[in-house]
């Protein structure tokens, strides 16, 4: 039980550093100042769709992606 609730939040930390929510919720309203909500709701519809289908597309491909390119694990790791 405690290995699944150290990688779920390994997991969400890990999520939160990419995703940036801080930074990401000023340029969002920056841009959407001047639509309606109606507007606004589909923009963050399509953005967390996009970004959904962009994370697991890295996911189940990270390894294919790392050979193609010759990167090594520890290289990775290093280079953050």
């Amino acid at each position: 039980m405690f290995d699944f609730l150290d990688f779920a939040i390994l997991t969400f930390g890990s999520l939160v550093a990419v995703m940036e929510p801080f930074s990401t919720t000023a340029v969002y309203a920056t841009l959407t100042k001047d639509m309606d909500s109606t507007e606004k709701k589909k923009v963050v519809l399509m953005t967390t769709i996009v970004s959904f289908l962009v994370l697991i597309f890295f996911a189940l491909t990270e390894h294919l992606i790392f050979r193609v390119f010759g990167i090594t694990l520890p290289a990775f790791q290093i280079a953050g």
